[in-house]
Protein backbone atom coordinates (compact mmCIF):
# COMPACT_ATOMS: atom_id res chain seq x y z
CA UNK A 1 0.00 0.00 0.00
CA UNK A 2 2.82 2.24 0.68
CA UNK A 3 4.32 1.84 -2.66
CA UNK A 4 1.10 3.12 -4.11
CA UNK A 5 0.72 6.42 -2.44
CA UNK A 6 4.40 7.00 -3.50
CA UNK A 7 3.84 6.01 -6.79
CA UNK A 8 0.66 8.10 -7.42
CA UNK A 9 2.54 11.46 -6.55
CA UNK A 10 4.88 13.44 -8.86
CA UNK A 11 8.26 12.70 -8.64
CA UNK A 12 10.44 15.76 -6.76
CA UNK A 13 6.90 17.31 -4.88
CA UNK A 14 6.89 17.57 -1.70
CA UNK A 15 4.04 15.27 -1.24
CA UNK A 16 6.33 12.17 -2.14
CA UNK A 17 9.07 13.78 -0.70
CA UNK A 18 6.82 13.72 2.82
CA UNK A 19 5.43 10.57 2.15
CA UNK A 20 8.51 8.68 1.67
CA UNK A 21 10.44 10.27 5.15
CA UNK A 22 7.04 8.84 6.98
CA UNK A 23 6.91 5.60 5.44
CA UNK A 24 11.07 5.50 6.52
CA UNK A 25 9.81 6.38 10.03
CA UNK A 26 7.46 3.86 9.76
CA UNK A 27 9.66 1.15 8.92
CA UNK A 28 12.63 2.35 11.38
CA UNK A 29 9.71 2.34 14.38
CA UNK A 30 8.73 -1.64 13.50
CA UNK A 31 12.31 -2.02 13.23
CA UNK A 32 12.91 -1.03 16.52
CA UNK A 33 9.80 -2.73 18.27
CA UNK A 34 11.24 -5.98 16.40
CA UNK A 35 14.47 -5.72 18.33
CA UNK A 36 13.20 -4.60 21.30
CA UNK A 37 11.15 -7.64 21.50
CA UNK A 38 13.82 -10.16 20.82
CA UNK A 39 16.66 -8.59 23.41
CA UNK A 40 13.83 -8.40 26.14
CA UNK A 41 12.15 -12.03 25.05
CA UNK A 42 15.68 -13.24 24.87
CA UNK A 43 16.91 -11.88 27.99
CA UNK A 44 13.68 -13.44 30.02
CA UNK A 45 14.71 -17.06 28.74
CA UNK A 46 17.86 -16.80 29.29
CA UNK A 47 17.54 -15.64 33.00
CA UNK A 48 14.49 -18.12 33.69
CA UNK A 49 16.28 -21.58 31.81
CA UNK A 50 19.04 -23.71 32.33
CA UNK A 51 18.20 -25.50 28.61
CA UNK A 52 16.39 -23.61 26.00
CA UNK A 53 16.01 -26.13 22.84
CA UNK A 54 15.97 -24.89 19.27
CA UNK A 55 14.98 -25.65 15.80
CA UNK A 56 18.02 -25.50 13.54
CA UNK A 57 16.10 -23.55 10.88
CA UNK A 58 17.63 -22.55 7.53
CA UNK A 59 16.56 -19.11 7.27
CA UNK A 60 18.18 -18.68 3.83
CA UNK A 61 16.82 -20.85 2.31
CA UNK A 62 13.13 -20.89 3.49
CA UNK A 63 13.14 -17.17 2.37
CA UNK A 64 15.00 -17.68 -0.83
CA UNK A 65 12.84 -16.21 -3.67
CA UNK A 66 11.25 -18.24 -5.94
CA UNK A 67 10.93 -15.63 -8.71
CA UNK A 68 12.90 -18.42 -10.86
CA UNK A 69 14.22 -17.22 -14.19
CA UNK A 70 12.65 -16.03 -17.76
CA UNK A 71 12.87 -19.46 -18.85
CA UNK A 72 12.03 -21.13 -16.07
CA UNK A 73 9.71 -19.01 -14.13
CA UNK A 74 8.71 -19.81 -10.64
CA UNK A 75 5.29 -20.93 -9.46
CA UNK A 76 3.53 -19.14 -6.94
CA UNK A 77 5.41 -16.64 -6.81
CA UNK A 78 3.33 -13.62 -5.03
CA UNK A 79 2.43 -16.25 -2.25
CA UNK A 80 6.20 -17.09 -1.67
CA UNK A 81 7.17 -13.47 -1.63
CA UNK A 82 4.35 -12.57 1.20
CA UNK A 83 5.67 -15.56 2.86
CA UNK A 84 9.71 -14.42 2.73
CA UNK A 85 8.36 -10.86 4.29
CA UNK A 86 6.80 -12.95 7.38
CA UNK A 87 9.45 -14.84 7.75
CA UNK A 88 11.88 -11.75 7.95
CA UNK A 89 9.66 -10.29 10.08
CA UNK A 90 9.78 -12.53 12.58
CA UNK A 91 13.57 -11.50 12.96
CA UNK A 92 14.37 -15.32 13.33
CA UNK A 93 18.38 -15.11 13.02
CA UNK A 94 18.78 -12.40 15.32
CA UNK A 95 16.74 -14.27 18.04
CA UNK A 96 18.74 -16.97 17.71
CA UNK A 97 22.09 -15.10 17.50
CA UNK A 98 20.71 -12.81 20.44
CA UNK A 99 19.89 -16.04 22.76
CA UNK A 100 23.26 -17.66 22.22
CA UNK A 101 25.28 -14.74 22.57
CA UNK A 102 23.86 -13.92 26.11
CA UNK A 103 23.73 -17.77 27.29
CA UNK A 104 26.96 -17.74 26.27
CA UNK A 105 27.85 -14.67 28.32
CA UNK A 106 25.45 -15.54 31.36
CA UNK A 107 26.65 -15.74 34.52
CA UNK A 108 24.76 -19.32 35.02
CA UNK A 109 25.04 -21.88 32.43
CA UNK A 110 22.38 -21.86 29.45
CA UNK A 111 22.97 -25.02 27.22
CA UNK A 112 21.40 -23.74 24.02
CA UNK A 113 20.57 -27.20 21.65
CA UNK A 114 19.43 -26.35 17.87
CA UNK A 115 18.14 -29.73 16.66
CA UNK A 116 16.47 -30.90 13.16
CA UNK A 117 13.39 -29.67 12.56
CA UNK A 118 12.75 -32.33 10.38
CA UNK A 119 8.97 -34.40 11.38
CA UNK A 120 8.62 -32.45 14.79
CA UNK A 121 4.92 -31.24 13.61
CA UNK A 122 4.36 -34.73 12.17
CA UNK A 123 5.54 -36.59 14.80
CA UNK A 124 2.90 -38.52 17.85
CA UNK A 125 5.34 -38.38 20.74
CA UNK A 126 2.88 -41.11 22.70
CA UNK A 127 3.41 -44.03 19.66
CA UNK A 128 6.30 -42.34 17.84
CA UNK A 129 4.41 -42.39 14.81
CA UNK A 130 5.78 -40.26 11.94
CA UNK A 131 2.90 -39.16 9.57
CA UNK A 132 2.11 -36.02 7.53
CA UNK A 133 -1.82 -36.93 7.79
CA UNK A 134 -0.83 -36.54 11.29
CA UNK A 135 -1.22 -32.35 11.43
CA UNK A 136 -5.18 -32.14 10.66
CA UNK A 137 -4.43 -28.38 10.45
CA UNK A 138 -2.75 -25.35 11.99
CA UNK A 139 -3.92 -26.06 15.16
CA UNK A 140 -4.76 -29.30 15.40
CA UNK A 141 -2.48 -32.59 16.26
CA UNK A 142 -4.31 -36.08 15.81
CA UNK A 143 -2.12 -39.27 15.87
CA UNK A 144 -3.32 -41.28 12.92
CA UNK A 145 -2.34 -44.71 14.26
CA UNK A 146 -3.05 -44.33 18.41
CA UNK A 147 -5.17 -41.42 18.06
CA UNK A 148 -3.80 -38.63 20.22
CA UNK A 149 -5.03 -35.44 19.93
CA UNK A 150 -3.17 -31.97 21.06
CA UNK A 151 -2.41 -28.51 20.00
CA UNK A 152 -0.21 -28.75 16.66
CA UNK A 153 2.25 -25.99 18.47
CA UNK A 154 2.49 -27.60 21.92
CA UNK A 155 2.62 -31.31 20.37
CA UNK A 156 5.58 -29.70 18.44
CA UNK A 157 6.92 -28.06 21.44
CA UNK A 158 7.26 -31.66 22.87
CA UNK A 159 9.03 -33.29 19.89
CA UNK A 160 11.59 -30.44 19.85
CA UNK A 161 12.24 -31.00 23.85
CA UNK A 162 12.84 -34.45 23.24
CA UNK A 163 15.01 -34.55 20.43
CA UNK A 164 17.08 -31.71 22.20
CA UNK A 165 16.92 -34.06 25.66
CA UNK A 166 18.47 -36.77 23.77
CA UNK A 167 22.39 -35.76 23.98
CA UNK A 168 21.97 -34.94 27.17
CA UNK A 169 20.69 -38.83 28.05
CA UNK A 170 23.54 -40.46 26.40
CA UNK A 171 21.49 -41.03 23.16
CA UNK A 172 22.14 -40.31 19.44
CA UNK A 173 20.01 -39.32 16.59
CA UNK A 174 16.30 -38.86 16.64
CA UNK A 175 14.10 -40.28 19.21
CA UNK A 176 11.84 -42.32 17.15
CA UNK A 177 14.54 -43.85 15.01
CA UNK A 178 16.14 -45.78 18.63
CA UNK A 179 16.24 -48.93 19.65
CA UNK A 180 15.93 -48.00 23.00
CA UNK A 181 13.49 -45.31 24.34
CA UNK A 182 15.39 -43.03 26.87
CA UNK A 183 14.25 -43.04 30.09
CA UNK A 184 11.89 -39.99 30.45
CA UNK A 185 12.72 -37.01 33.46
CA UNK A 186 10.03 -36.59 35.90
CA UNK A 187 8.62 -33.55 34.51
CA UNK A 188 6.62 -31.75 31.75
CA UNK A 189 9.51 -29.59 30.30
CA UNK A 190 12.05 -27.35 31.32
CA UNK A 191 12.12 -25.89 35.08
CA UNK A 192 13.19 -22.51 35.67
CA UNK A 193 15.33 -21.27 38.22
CA UNK A 194 14.35 -20.81 41.69
CA UNK A 195 15.49 -18.38 43.19
CA UNK A 196 18.56 -18.55 46.34
CA UNK A 197 17.00 -19.19 49.66
CA UNK A 198 16.08 -16.07 51.72
CA UNK A 199 15.15 -14.10 47.99
CA UNK A 200 11.84 -14.12 46.81
CA UNK A 201 11.52 -13.85 43.36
Amino acid sequence: MSTIWVARQKNGSKRRTRTKLQIAKLIARESGRRKDWVEKTTTELVCSYDLIVIEDLKVENMSRSSKGTKDNPGKNVAQKRGLNRSIQSQAWTLFRKRLKDKAASATSPVLVIPINPKFTSQTCPQCEEVAKDNRKSQAVFSCIVCGHTANADINTAKNILTTGLGPLWGVTGRRWTLQQKPIRAEHSGPVKRQPPEGLVA
